[in-house]
Formats: C-alpha cells, structure tokens, sequence
C-alpha cells in the first residue's frame, strides 16, 4: 500500500482524517504530532502539525487535489 505523507496545522487534522475515510480516499489515517521546520514564501518556520498517511494507489492523485 502506498503511503501519502500529508502535514498540516492540528487545528484541521480530525476534520481532513474524517474526510478522507468518508470519500473513501483513505480506509484509515493515522494522526501524529510532530514539530517541522520549512520554508514558505522565503521565510523559515518552526510550527507544530499533524501527519496523516495512508491510502490506495488509484486514490493517491484524488488524496492530493482533496
């Protein structure tokens, strides 16, 4: 099974999880905090977010446009 590696902000994390199970995107998506460092628009930033994984691989390219 492929994995789709998906961080985003905690705040949005029960939200995109639900969704993803309930268009059948993803049979099930594990949640874990973790802390990332990135740039975005030239700066560096330092944020707690959320990991989401796990899909089938005709659902990969739908997982990513969701």
């Amino acid at each position: 099974m492929p994995t789709v590696y998906i961080t985003a902000p905690p705040s949005s994390a029960d939200e995109l999880a639900r969704t993803l199970v309930e268009e059948r995107l993803a049979a099930c998506v594990n949640r874990v905090s973790c802390d990332s460092v990135y740039r975005w628009d030239g700066d560096v930033h330092d944020d707690e977010e959320t990991i989401r994984r796990g899909t089938r691989p005709r659902r990969v390219r739908r997982v990513g446009r969701r």
